[in-house]
């Protein structure tokens, strides 16, 4: 104040001009890609110009970003100061969304008015980097169409203007010559502006427009320098922006001052200099410079950018999603975004459920956690539907680097809009809540959730200028016609649109994070136990698990035996917040059932007339068939499959599963098909059938390869059994074999395996042969002498289970032979080969000598040649006798091959190979008999794989039977034996032990190998007795 009085009166300042200078009309717009680059030549002005984004509608080379760059002519005033500096630009009525614009100026001064691509970008620099910022936002989503927008008169922007207008000028040094200004969007990249199918950004007044004066233009005040008086050469800030507790640098200088002064804060200065400032706030600095002739002043203006506010609005590609009401599936793409209210709900004689995802991108605000956070939105009625449902609030967990909904948003997998993404609030908006605005409640459970999703989206500042969705969607799958809400979206106006608000908490205690929580298995039968695993990750956290098992460690597990399916939920908890996550194991009786085709007879098509689950020999009624990713005409769909008709049929052209959902927990003893009308080729020969208690988690019941299925048409394949699994009262199931493994399926000869099981539903087990009982879970060590089939088995009064693994055990040889039975011309006087040799998966094993013990070999085609890699080299022998390799030292070989010579007549054509461990005794590995031996001589015949080793059995005892149950309903037995590899059995029963004759069950019953089972009906009789034959 004191400073200002005294100038007033000391100095008579120079005379002031307010003037304007309007656009040059070479103004033109430049375009960047997807990179930023620039990309095609300068486009002149027409009546407009456009910055942002055009739509392909309009350009077919939308992606990219339109920048205008106008040159305005500096004018010849003489000597002085340009002051009050404002420029101005008209946004026209076109355009869809209205996107942030920043306003830059281009230092420096050219002799041509004509535009350059340097005037967007420079070889380092992009456009959101290069030149002066004027004003971030210069054009935002409240411009107003058709109308002026300018800088204001006064303030930081007014300084920045006129000190980069006073240095292009250089005190009138420079008049006559132009200056540019650039409008560049905000956005980095034409996907960040918008999408490609609506304009984004703003339609600028140009040249040759209907009224001349729509261009832009610049208005100024000049002062005139009086003779003499000191001249400022620069005077300047480091940084246009900076933060809160940020320096910025101010640099200056003047000659012919006899004073210089810079207020606020510096006061007196020397003529030329540079001082550090904290401003703290927004602030325009000005310059003094006196001498006995006058005064000059010059301005530089340094905006102070507060923290980032404590909101987020929601991002402009906001936009809605439609379901089918019957399935939950999205259909068709990304709608209605741009629109300024999108519904969510069905509208009235609509066919699809609408939805809204909104967009809204992260702050960057260091690390710390998010609290308080709330989400408002602006209801009103829409044309079509009224209020009458519940809408939930979810929260995507994703964070994604694009703002774009996805229709995975909506449903992903096996979940639907109800269950896919975090819930944040049930009926956030109920069928009773008002019009108007409507936010999340302070302190409530989904002011919590929502929390909780912003701070894991956000990860501690990893995910900061990402972006995260949340998804507006009716509760229902199908909500009834003409209901629904209409929600203000993002391109609406300021009062409507969605806006979150929060606290954040710089380096706050982060809340838990549950990094896993399991239950293994997930789906069991009655009298079965799960095991639930889990790990969670936090400081000051307490960890409990519900259903009665209470407060936990961080990590660890439990064992759980629930009689129906159970949810059971692990719960996380320390000051900064809740973690919750859920898992169920589904318990007793299946609700979903599916038949899922592994081959038919030829081709790929399936087809069968029916497809029956059964209980007691009864058909079980009321299951909905579906055909998820089936290929099926529409007259032929798989609730023909269910329709108890065998005149119609389910078509099928890419084999996916039939499933059956019988709505709740159904107790199934079998099933049946029966094949079609026509196509034999079609019918089933190959399939699994499973089931599950939630629809996304299959057991396998059933499993049949190379059925032999009926080629009558029309006709029933009859009642097969499904294990009992437990039913609605909770009788314990069948036991079941959770895993059954070896460490290794191939071995050498003295070599070890790990055997490792775990049986559900039983106290222990059996494994065969050899083993004998053993616990329900474990592992042993194993050398089996050789290939050996282990079987393991559990039972319990509701019936068994049996699981078998095979380890091959191969013998490591050092001699190896070929020995000829016949040649291609039986009488001819020799065998030849040109090469032979043994293989380790396909590959040669070298080292080998090769003899020929009592044969005759020509001159030149003794044994060595089989062994010299040369096809012009042969072996032969006139007396037909074996060829041998030794390797010096035990080899393991699972392959051989040979190359036959130049003479047909000798090839062979039926031949052993045969490996010894001392040169004497040979075991037999592979044998050919009649083979097609190729007669293209001095070449490899294709390489034979020598046979897996056969299992050897040991000599026949009376077969052991280790379990013996009947089925709860008492219709079926089901025995399990030790048996002997490639023996067969017979079953047979009595009424009493005295009876002198046993009657047969079931003969021809082929060995499952070390452990076979049997299911069969029993008689009506009250008492009987079962045993099992073996037969030589």
């Amino acid at each position: 104040m004191f400073r200002g009085l005294l100038l007033g009166l000391l100095v008579l300042p120079g005379q002031s001009r307010a003037q304007t200078i309007n656009a040059s009309d070479a103004m033109a717009n430049h375009a960047t890609d997807a990179s930023t680059a620039l990309t095609g030549s300068a486009i002149p002005a027409g009546p407009e110009l456009y910055v942002g984004r055009k739509s392909y509608y309009a350009n077919p080379n939308s992606n990219h970003l339109l920048h205008d760059v106008v040159p305005f002519q500096l004018p010849d005033l003489g000597s002085g100061t340009f002051t009050d500096v404002r420029v101005a630009f008209r946004a026209q009525g076109e355009g869809t969304w209205n996107i942030p614009i920043n306003l830059w100026a281009i230092p420096g001064s050219r002799a041509s008015n004509t535009t350059q691509g340097g005037d967007v970008r420079s070889a380092t620099l992009n456009h959101t980097q290069f030149g002066n910022l004027i004003m971030r936002g210069f054009f935002h989503r409240e411009t107003t169409r058709d109308a002026y927008a300018s800088t204001p008169v006064q303030g930081a922007e007014s300084a920045r203007l006129g000190a980069w207008l006073n240095a292009a000028y250089q005190d009138g040094a420079n008049h006559g010559r132009f200056v540019f200004m650039r409008l560049s969007p905000q956005a980095l990249t034409p996907d960040e502006a918008g999408p490609d199918e609506q304009d984004s950004g703003f339609a600028v007044g140009a040249k040759g427009f209907v009224n001349a004066q729509w261009r832009p233009y610049l208005s100024y005040t000049f002062v005139e320098a009086l003779a003499g008086a000191p001249v400022i050469h620069g005077f300047s800030a480091s940084n246009d922006e900076i933060g809160e507790t940020g320096t910025v640098t101010l640099t200056w200088s003047v000659t012919g001052a006899s004073s210089v002064e810079i207020w606020p804060e510096l006061g007196a200065v020397t003529a030329s200099g540079s001082a550090a400032i904290t401003p703290g706030i927004t602030t325009t600095y000005t310059l003094y410079a006196n001498n006995a002739s006058g005064e000059r002043v010059a301005t530089a203006g340094v905006t102070v950018v507060p923290p980032a506010p404590a909101e987020v609005t929601g991002e402009l590609y906001d936009g809605g999603f439609r379901t089918a009401p019957a399935t939950g599936a999205v259909v068709g793409g990304l709608d209605a975004s741009g629109d300024p209210r999108i519904d969510v709900g069905r509208r009235a004689g609509g066919t699809d459920v609408d939805h809204l995802v909104i967009p809204f991108r992260l702050p960057a605000l260091g690390q710390g956690i998010f609290q308080n956070v709330k989400l408002r939105v602006d209801l009103t009625a829409g044309d079509g539907v009224t209020p009458g449902i519940d809408i939930n609030l979810f929260g995507i967990p994703e964070a994604r680097t694009l703002p774009v909904p996805l229709a995975t948003d909506v449903s992903q997998g096996g979940q639907d809009h109800r269950s896919r993404g975090s819930l944040i609030e049930t009926a956030w908006i109920g069928n009773s809540t008002p019009q108007g605005p409507l936010s999340t409640q302070p302190n409530s459970a989904g002011a919590a959730a929502l929390s909780a999703w912003f701070t894991d989206a956000y990860d501690n500042g990893a995910n900061a200028g990402e972006y995260v969705f949340l998804r507006l969607s009716p509760a229902s799958l199908a909500p009834a016609q003409g209901t629904g809400v209409r929600i203000g979206a993002a391109n609406g106006s300021a009062e409507s649109r969605p806006l979150l608000t929060y606290d954040f908490v710089e380096n706050g205690l982060l809340p838990p994070a549950i990094d896993s929580f399991t239950a293994t298995p997930s789906s069991i039968s009655n009298g079965w136990s799960a095991t639930l695993a889990w790990s969670v990750i936090g400081d000051e956290t307490t960890v409990s698990i519900d259903q009665g098992i209470g407060t936990v460690s961080a990590g660890g597990t439990a064992t759980v035996s629930p009689s129906t399916s159970t949810t059971y939920t692990i719960t996380a908890q320390n000051a900064s917040g809740t973690r919750t996550r859920t898992v169920t194991v589904g318990a007793g009786p299946f609700r979903y059932f599916r038949f899922v085709p592994v081959a038919v007879r030829a081709g790929t098509t399936l087809q069968i007339s029916e497809f029956q689950l059964m209980k007691n020999g009864t058909r079980l009624s009321g299951a909905t068939a579906t055909n998820p990713g089936g290929n099926f005409p529409g007259n032929e769909g798989p609730d023909k499959a269910n329709d108890n008709l065998t005149h119609t049929k389910w078509l099928n052209f890419n084999r996916q599963p039939l499933v059956l959902d019988f709505g709740a927990p159904t107790v199934v003893d079998g099933y049946r098909f029966a094949t079609a009308n026509d196509a034999e080729i079609r019918d089933p020969v190959s399939w699994r059938v499973e089931g599950s208690h939630d629809g996304s988690y299959w057991r396998v019941l059933d499993e049949r390869a190379n059925f032999a299925t009926p080629v009558q048409r029309a006709t029933f394949v009859g009642s097969l059994p499904l294990p009992f699994v437990g039913d609605l009262s909770g009788n314990p199931a069948a036991p079941g074999i959770d895993h059954f493994t070896a460490s290794s399926g191939s071995l050498i000869a003295g070599e070890q395996a790990t055997l490792s099981w775990s049986v559900n539903g039983a106290a222990g087990a059996t494994i065969s042969p050899g083993i004998g009982p053993v616990a329900a879970s474990g592992s042993l060590v194993v050398a089996p002498a050789t290939t050996t089939t282990y079987s393991i088995a559990a039972g319990n009064s509701s019936g068994s289970a049996t699981r078998s693994l095979r380890i091959v055990v191969r013998k490591a040889y050092r001699w190896y032979r070929f020995v000829p039975l016949k040649t291609r011309v039986v009488t001819a006087d020799a065998v030849a080969l040109a090469e032979f040799g043994m293989l380790e998966d396909g590959v040669p094993i070298p080292g080998a000598s090769a003899s020929n013990p009592g044969g005759a070999n020509p001159p030149f085609n003794l044994a060595g040649n089989a062994t010299d890699d040369d096809f012009f080299s042969q072996w032969s022998d006139t007396n037909k006798k074996p060829l041998v390799l030794d390797f010096g030292s035990p080899v393991l070989a699972n392959g051989y091959r040979f190359a036959i010579g130049d003479w047909n007549p000798r090839d062979p054509v039926s031949w052993r190979v045969e490996g010894s461990p001392d040169g004497a005794a040979w075991a037999v590995l592979d044998q050919k008999t009649d083979f097609a031996t190729p007669t293209d001589g001095e070449q490899f015949v294709d390489p034979f794989v020598l046979p897996e080793p056969a299992e050897t059995s040991a000599p026949g005892v009376a077969p052991r039977v280790l379990f013996f149950t009947l089925t709860p309903g008492r219709s079926e037995a089901s025995l399990v034996w030790e048996s002997r590899a490639g023996a067969i059995y017979s079953i047979e029963t009595s009424a009493t032990l005295a009876s002198p004759s046993w009657s047969v069950v079931e003969t021809g019953v082929p060995s499952g190998g070390a452990i076979t089972s049997r299911t069969f009906q029993r008689g009506t009789e009250l008492r009987q007795f079962f045993r099992v034959r073996e037969h030589p």
